[in-house]
């Protein structure tokens, strides 16, 4: 049971008066006396306490959610600070391949006059395939550190977010494309008793100077 300041202060005011009443009577004994004095000392103690309590509750509320800003303004500095680490490098990686472009098009114009067209083209694509590969690897490393960290800030926004895991979607492959492509992945060749080929129509075509150009 709570009891309010007011009737705490009263019930102190009536001790202080029953021990004036009795300094001032007939009769004094100084046992009762020292009880009445601490009871009401704890009273008015307990009074103070109160008041001071029913005053600094909105202090609190108001610190606790200062507390709670202050973490929320440092786990947001930490997410700036790892985006501005993961920006720098690929800031590098963008000029990296500004450079690689800019060698592939001095290539293609080398290419103009070069006498061995077909090496040269060989040798820009396995350049362009390469560059290709480096970047693509760099962007999904990229890709995933941003998923983490959005992950983290999310678990700091809200602490009480459940984590959920995550569904899968199968892949079901076609049975009818097993079928016709085979085990490799390469069509099924017809059976020997459907090929007939006349020798007349099987004559060797010329090839084409430009058949392996890209």
């Amino acid at each position: 049971m709570e009891f309010k300041y007011e009737v705490i202060r009263d019930y102190a005011k009536a001790q202080l008066q029953q021990i004036i009443a009795y300094l001032n009577g007939p009769q004094r004994d100084d046992t009762v006396l020292i009880i009445i004095g601490v009871s009401a000392i704890f009273l008015l103690f307990g009074a103070y306490l109160l008041l001071r309590r029913r005053g600094s509750g909105d202090f609190e509320a108001a610190s606790s959610f200062e507390r709670r800003l202050a973490k929320m303004e440092v786990k947001l500095s930490d997410v700036s600070n790892n985006l501005g680490k993961l920006i720098g490098p690929l800031r590098d990686d963008i000029g990296y391949l500004k450079h690689d472009i800019g060698e592939i098009r001095s290539q293609l114009g080398v290419l103009a006059g070069a006498e061995n067209i077909e090496a040269s083209i060989t040798d820009l694509k396995k350049q362009i395939s390469l560059t290709a590969e480096n970047y693509r690897s760099s962007l999904g490393l990229l890709l995933t550190e941003l998923q983490e960290i959005r992950s983290g800030s999310s678990r700091t926004v809200s602490s009480r977010a459940e984590e959920k895991p995550e569904e899968a979607a199968p892949q079901e492959r076609s049975v009818t494309h097993g079928k016709i492509l085979g085990r490799s992945g390469a069509p099924a060749a017809p059976q020997d008793s459907q090929i007939q080929l006349r020798s007349s129509q099987l004559r060797p075509t010329p090839s084409s100077p430009n058949q392996n150009f890209f």
